[in-house]
C-alpha cells in the first residue's frame, strides 16, 4: 500500500494522486493506530480540521517523493532504504501538524522491509500496468447515527451515557480498545448481540 501510494503521487495524474492521498492516509493512520474519522481522507479525531490534514498528507507525499520513492526502477531493497530513511525524517518537517506530532515520533524508528524474495526485482515489475484502486484496511471510525445510516459494518457501537471499556477483535484478526459511553446497551447484551466481536472490561 505504501509503494503504491508513493507511485502514484510521483505519476502527475491527479486522478491517481488521489488514489495516492487515499492510500497514504490509510497505512499511515493504520501504522500509528490512530483513531481516525471518515472524512480527511482518514482524518484523526485529533485534528479538527480536514483540509490541514489533507494537505499534510500531501506534502508528506511530496517529501517522500521527492526522496525517490516514487521511482519505479529502484529494486525493493533499495526503495526499502529510501523510503525508511524519508519516513524516518517525517517527524522533524515543518508542515507536521501540532496536533499529531507527538503521534509520528515512532516512524523516527520504523523498518521497513522489501517483500519476501522480491528484494532485488524493480518495483515496476508490479506497478507496470497503473495504479489501481485499492480497499481501505478496517479502522474504527467516529460518526453520528444518521451518518452512518444505511451502512453495514462488523461491529457498531452506540456511544452515549454509560462508561465502558471495550476491546474490539474484528473478523480480520486486527483488535484495538476504547473507553465509551454506552448508551442503553449493557454488555450482557453486546455479548449476545455480537459473540466474538466485543469484550467488555469495567
Amino acid at each position: 500500500m505504501l509503494a503504491l501510494a508513493c507511485v502514484a503521487a510521483s505519476s502527475g495524474s491527479l486522478k491517481e494522486l488521489n488514489v495516492a492521498l487515499a492510500l497514504f492516509a490509510d497505512w499511515l493512520a493504520y501504522k500509528l493506530s490512530l483513531q481516525v474519522t471518515r472524512a480527511g481522507p482518514h482524518c484523526p479525531v485529533a485534528v479538527e480540521s480536514k483540509l490541514a490534514w489533507r494537505k499534510f498528507v500531501h506534502q508528506s507525499l511530496k517529501h517522500l517523493v521527492a526522496a525517490g520513492a516514487g521511482d519505479t526502477n529502484l529494486t525493493w531493497k533499495e526503495w526499502a532504504v529510501i523510503t525508511k530513511k524519508a519516513l524516518r525524517a517525517l517527524p522533524d518537517q515543518p508542515f507536521v501538524l501540532a496536533e499529531i506530532s507527538s503521534d509520528l515520533e515512532p516512524l523516527r524508528v520504523l523498518i521497513i522491509r522489501s517483500p519476501a524474495q522480491q528484494g532485488d526485482t524493480a518495483l515496476s515489475v508490479r506497478f507496470d500496468q497503473g495504479i489501481a484502486q485499492q480497499p481501505a484496511v478496517d479502522g474504527l471510525r467516529y460518526e453520528t447515527i444518521h451518518q452512518v445510516k444505511g451502512e453495514t459494518h462488523d461491529a457498531t457501537v452506540v456511544v452515549s451515557f454509560r462508561l465502558v471499556d471495550v476491546e474490539f477483535t474484528f473478523p480480520t484478526g486486527r483488535t484495538g480498545s476504547l473507553i465509551l459511553h454506552l448508551k442503553v446497551l449493557g454488555s450482557r447484551m453486546w455479548r449476545a448481540l455480537a459473540p466474538g466481536i466485543c469484550s467488555f472490561g469495567q
